[in-house]
């Protein structure tokens, strides 16, 4: 079950059934209940996450100490895969909505089966930029309609 909901993701949809099932080596199975943190601002980024089942709420604490909602996301979303790129800290803090049920794929067992895999990890990597350059797109769209609809009513 866990492997069919990272077979059907969007992110992976170039992969063969080959990569998929050497992926699926390395996927956990991680529980959360309502109001739970699965990562916090600032925290080192270690792993990425698919969601199984449940909601999950992306919040950014600005400068200023203002919580903004970043994406509320559900059953089949993926999320955390921007660290991945960069080994950069968390962006954002994600926290189960609801009892939610997430595929872990740790950033360290990854980097392992690369090394057996290489062919995989260029796939993989391809794969999460591709992922990262559609959500740059989309909020590219949505900020220009935000300025659009501001200037429309002046």
């Amino acid at each position: 079950m866990v492997t069919k909901l990272v077979h059907a993701s969007f992110m992976f949809k170039t992969f063969s059934p080959e990569d998929l099932e050497t992926l699926s080596s390395i996927l956990e199975l991680v529980k959360f209940e309502t109001g739970q943190e699965i990562f916090t601002q600032n925290d080192s980024a270690d792993s990425m996450y698919f969601i199984k089942y449940g909601t999950v709420q992306v919040n950014h604490r600005t400068e200023s100490g203002d919580d903004l909602q970043v994406a509320v996301l559900g059953t089949g979303s993926h999320f955390g895969e921007m660290s991945f790129l960069d080994v950069a800290r968390r962006m954002a803090t994600a926290t189960a909505v609801e009892h939610t049920e997430v595929v872990r794929i740790s950033f360290k067992n990854l980097q392992k089966l690369f090394e057996v895999h290489p062919a995989l990890a260029s796939k993989f990597h391809q794969a999460v930029a591709q992922t990262l350059a559609s959500r740059l797109r989309t909020t590219t769209r949505d900020l220009s309609r935000n300025k659009a609809s501001k200037t429309l009513h002046l």
